[in-house]
């Protein structure tokens, strides 16, 4: 009521069911019924008509319109029997709402078919705040599925909504939102969220067009009617099914004995190769010795400034891997390398400023490498690594921990390879070990807002030199000695022209936003130093840094 009552339009999910208690065909349970409530400031136990198996997942709503004020629902203690419920207002006003219908919806959590519609009903763990929460849907979707979400808990007493973002097939991100009529102040401690997802599919439709129809794909082969390819290996479910069936091996077999069968086995026979990046190779998926060594990768250097800058691959991939990384500093204002829209035949980039800064930056040189995802042995058994995660961090750090077995320490060089988040973003990582290590997202230090989860970018690449498929390289580190002043590194590799590098910190001493910033690259050289923003205050300054580096110069 604070709050002036025009608002843009929203999305709003709603959910019909007949009033009663129902038992689905797999046994879960579901009940649909209302009641009568007053007064905002206490809670009062709600039982279920008929006792559930196991404690539900409860959406609720007020139905009725008795009273003018804005009001919400808190629900706490749910269990198998019931759960306690209270009407929330404003936070300035007295704690107190006329008598209002509630309705409810309890469903065991669950994932199945039913009447032409597909559900996934689950709750998070007790980890939801006022920062953007990614969740992921436990089942396969034809389509975008309609999603209720509601807090399971009442950790926290300030009257919050959940809101609901991003939906796609695969999930979608969440937040509490707090309002603002007693304090500014919108930190929530954590809570439960339950969702119910339900979407709708024809089954002898294809509907993401991979020559298999929804039925047979959720009814024989368990792959995604969704996703075209639902292993992520660069070959469609259609002819991935085919593929075997030409090899005489069974579809459902297990290879590798990892517990995957071979259609949902990115890497079917465990070479750490995808099955289609072999195929197009020209190398055998079914053969754990037939496997390409040396990553089918490229690389280049572009010119960029703020405006969106498209680079066409010289070849096709089915999964690549893009890391881009500053070579130059013509301009004095900080900004990071903005990655998006990256396909099998290229990328967009652009370089963006803080949002202290004009936006306008002059135009600089940018490296990058392209790299099929994967896990590879070069031939003297240095090992390195292609891949890419969704990081939601901006305080803590998300683990990451790599798909094949290192044996030391390797370097991780980073990008962020989308923009779900409008304001300029980096990934700092820290703790590298032959496992993995630890990766959060850091805007400028002004702003108080989270950044939305992103798809970040990563190669790891054990310490080594050397030669192989064409390729002279060099990867290293500098040890825990870059600053803010710009330092030379010298190449150990004999380089006869300039290499191509990308750069990235390897720990988090100092944590001030910042980037690696590599200044000039020579054929004996690179210069690099750490460049902080000052969105917050002028200080520059930073810590001792631990910087890595990839050069390549193909031969």
């Amino acid at each position: 009521d604070y709050l002036d009552d025009s608002h843009p339009e929203e999305f709003i999910t709603f959910m019909v069911m007949e009033q009663g208690h129902f038992t689905l065909d797999d046994g879960s349970l579901v009940e649909a019924d209302c009641f009568t409530a007053s007064g905002a400031s206490k809670f009062s136990a709600i039982s279920f008509k008929q006792t559930m198996a196991v404690s539900p997942v409860v959406q609720t709503s007020i139905t009725t319109f008795n009273e003018n004020d804005a009001v919400t629902t808190r629900i706490d203690n749910i269990s198998a029997d019931g759960f306690d419920f209270m009407m929330r207002e404003q936070e300035s006003n007295a704690a107190d709402h006329g008598s209002e219908t509630v309705c409810y919806i309890a469903w065991e959590p669950s994932q199945g078919e039913l009447a032409g519609m597909s559900y996934d009903v689950a709750a998070t763990g007790d980890e939801v705040t006022h920062k953007p929460y990614a969740i992921y849907y436990n089942r396969q979707f034809t389509e975008v599925p309609m999603v209720l979400a509601g807090m399971q808990s009442t950790d926290g007493g300030d009257t919050t909504v959940v809101r609901i973002s991003d939906n796609s097939n695969t999930g979608a991100t969440i937040v509490l939102s707090e309002e603002q009529s007693r304090d500014s102040e919108t930190n929530h401690i954590s809570e439960t969220i339950g969702y119910i997802a339900i979407g709708s599919y024809d089954l002898q439709e294809d509907s993401d067009n991979d020559g298999l129809t929804n039925e047979q794909e959720i009814n024989i082969y368990k792959t995604n009617p969704g996703l075209a390819d639902t292993d992520n290996d660069g070959l469609d479910d259609g002819k991935e099914i085919n593929y075997w069936q030409d090899q005489e091996i069974n579809w459902d077999g297990d290879l590798d004995n990892d517990g995957l069968n071979n259609i949902l086995d990115q890497d079917a026979d465990g070479d750490g190769m995808a099955d289609g990046v072999e195929i197009a190779a020209g190398y055998n998926p079914a053969d754990p010795t037939s496997y390409l060594s040396f990553p089918i990768m490229e690389a280049g250097e572009v010119d960029v400034d703020h405006n969106w800058v498209h680079v066409d691959f010289t070849r096709t991939f089915a999964n690549p891997v893009v890391i881009a990384r500053l070579v130059s500093k013509n301009g004095n204002d900080p900004c990071v390398v903005r990655i998006d829209s990256v396909t099998g035949a290229g990328f967009d980039l652009r370089l963006q400023e803080y949002e202290y800064l004009d936006g306008t930056h002059v135009v600089e040189q940018v490296s990058f490498i392209i790299m099929e995802a994967g896990h590879y042995t070069l031939a003297d058994g240095t090992q390195l690594e292609a891949g890419s995660m969704t990081i939601q961090a901006t305080s803590a750090y998300d683990q990451v921990r790599l798909n094949g077995q290192f044996t030391t320490t390797p370097v991780v060089i980073t990008s962020i390879a989308s923009v779900n988040g409008e304001n300029g973003v980096t990934a700092r990582i820290r703790k590298v070990d032959p496992a993995g290590f630890g990766c959060k997202l850091q805007e400028q230090e002004l702003t108080k807002s989270n950044h939305v989860p992103e798809t970040v970018n990563y190669l790891a690449w054990e310490p080594s030199t050397g030669v192989d498929g064409g390729i002279r390289y060099e990867v290293a580190t500098t040890g825990d000695r870059i600053t803010h002043e710009a330092t030379t590194v010298e190449f150990s590799s004999s380089f006869n022209q300039a290499p191509l590098v990308v750069s990235d910190m390897q720990t988090t001493d100092g944590g001030d936003t910042s980037t690696l910033r590599t200044l000039q690259v020579s054929s004996l050289d690179l210069q690099v130093m750490v460049e902080e923003e000052q969105s917050k205050d002028s200080e520059i300054k930073h810590t001792t840094e631990d910087a890595g580096f990839i050069a390549i110069l193909a031969e």
